[in-house]
């Protein structure tokens, strides 16, 4: 991402999507069990995401968190996506990164600078699970999120590091799951 003033480059950018449910008419038909999806955008392949009914269901919007529920925090370090080994685990106290994004900024042709930003937290008054609800019109769900807002938003001046639970990172979730869209289908 360049304007006139900054650059920024992104090495990685991952978050977990949860707890996926479709609703009729806000009533829920289907809710995925276990279901905890890595998105990692250095692996293409978790980008696309199928769910399995066993049966046909009728549908009109779909619902999911951004992030890990606090049950699942409190539960410890797990297997599947959410392996500590993926580098979405902070510790037993602070729980699950719900969201990264890592790599460098430069302001104003300054030299580039690392930014790590990882917002989580699973205890109030930190809680930072986000839920998103989107009404859908087709089968295949082609889901979009907008991160200017989000980037807009970080203050590469002052701030180059959110590695905790906090009320900075609570406001940051919040304005990422406002900026998830359902992309038309072509």
């Amino acid at each position: 991402v360049k304007n006139e003033k900054d650059t920024l480059l992104i090495n990685q950018l991952k978050f977990y999507i949860s707890n996926i449910q479709f609703l009729k008419d806000d009533e829920i038909v289907f809710t995925e069990l276990n279901s905890y999806h890595l998105i990692d955008f250095n692996m293409p392949a978790s980008t696309s995401i199928s769910i399995k009914t066993f049966r046909p269901i009728s549908y009109n919007s779909i619902r999911f968190y951004l992030g890990i529920d606090s049950l699942t925090n409190v539960s410890g370090a797990l297997g599947g996506e959410l392996d500590p080994t993926h580098g979405m685990y902070w510790t037993w106290q602070s729980g699950y990164i719900n969201f990264k994004m890592e790599g460098q900024v430069s302001r104003r042709k300054e030299p580039l600078k690392e930014f790590q930003i990882h917002l989580g937290g699973y205890q109030q008054p930190f809680y930072s699970l986000q839920e998103v609800q989107l009404n859908v019109h087709d089968e295949n769900i082609n889901l979009e999120l907008n991160l200017d807002p989000f980037l807009q938003s970080l203050d590469f001046s002052n701030v180059h590091h959110i590695m905790s639970p906090s009320k900075k990172a609570v406001e940051l979730s919040e304005i990422l799951a406002k900026n998830f869209k359902v992309k038309k289908n072509d």
